[in-house]
């Protein structure tokens, strides 16, 4: 249904870095500066209009366009991103790395946009020399390695075309626990759900769509989903139990130069799925695509865990925090 390409990518400081708790808004910046400066011939003037606007990897990846020739989502502007940050979790202090620090950056790219996956890592290396943080500490890119750790590659090597992963996720099982690694953000009727709002046919239909869209615009499209059908198996499932806080994050739009807020759920949830086989596939997506808003930049990031039966008599009650 949906390819994907999941790449850890190794860069080590030139120098002391200090830079912002959670990185996932400032390394997406820094990457869409760097693809339009790999990519675009047209001495980067504004997207909007350009002549190449619907054939730019640049439009596909990072500003992503609508296919005109896709009726899903024909009257919307942007269609979803066709790729993901996996980051650190938000940390409760500034990161910080001494000279020859690590830093890994997970980036999956999703259905066709597998395909741009040099022009990306050489986008990300180009990022890396410019600088991260506010005060553009450079960061080398020394190699990149595989789902399976296996070395993709390193420094001096040629940028080659890379062999997505085709293999469906297995399907989540009846019950499961869901740990939200950074904050969740969904939406509902336009406002963002709390801890105390949050229904488990929320956050399945969140998953649905977001599959629904990436697969549709980039993979091999829609025809194995059953809207309806999935809608009506997300109602009928349930929280068990849930233990989740709001996380507030901010992050700084250097399009709009000011400070945005970027909070949303953390914690961990019992899901009752309902025994929809179904649903149990799709919601299997969930920790490869996020869930919610910004996945883009690493926000929404979901480990599932399988749970027999019985370990329901041990779930935990309620616990919301506002």
């Amino acid at each position: 249904m949906l390819a994907r390409l999941n790449l850890t990518l190794h860069f080590v400081a030139d120098r002391p870095y200090t830079g912002p708790a959670f990185g996932g808004s400032m390394l997406r910046g820094a990457f869409g500066l760097a693809l339009k400066r790999t990519v675009c011939v047209m001495r980067l003037r504004e997207c909007t209009g350009c002549t190449l606007e619907h054939a730019c990897l640049y439009t596909t990846i990072f500003e992503t366009r609508p296919n005109p020739e896709v009726a899903l989502m024909r009257n919307y502007q942007r269609a979803p991103h066709p790729f993901l940050l996996a980051v650190a979790p938000p940390r409760e202090e500034l990161a910080r790395r001494e000279t020859g620090g690590a830093l890994q950056v997970n980036v999956r790219l999703f259905g066709d946009a597998a395909r741009a996956a040099p022009f990306v890592l050489k986008a990300f290396e180009e990022a890396g020399r410019t600088g991260f943080g506010a005060a553009r500490t450079p960061h080398e890119l020394t190699r990149v390695t595989g789902a399976d750790g296996a070395t993709l590659w390193q420094t001096g090597a040629t940028f080659r075309p890379l062999r997505p992963d085709t293999a469906q996720p297995a399907p989540v099982a009846r019950w499961s626990k869901w740990r939200f690694i950074s904050p969740v953000r969904l939406k509902k009727d336009g406002k963002l759900v709390g801890a105390a709002e949050l229904q488990a046919a929320d956050l399945c239909m969140s998953v649905v769509r977001r599959l629904g869209l990436l697969a549709g615009f980039f993979g091999e499209g829609t025809a194995s989903l059953d809207f309806q059908a999935l809608k009506l198996a997300a109602e009928k499932a349930s929280i068990v139990g849930k233990s989740l806080q709001w996380r507030e994050l901010r992050r700084y739009s250097s399009r709009q130069s000011m400070e945005l807020a970027m909070g949303g759920l953390t914690g961990e949830l019992t899901l009752d799925h309902g025994g929809d086989e179904a649903l149990a596939q799709v919601l299997a997506w969930a920790p490869v695509l996020h869930v919610g808003k910004a996945a883009t930049m690493g926000l929404g990031e979901v480990m599932i865990e399988d749970l027999p039966s019985a370990a329901l008599a041990t779930s935990k009650p309620d616990e919301v925090a506002a």
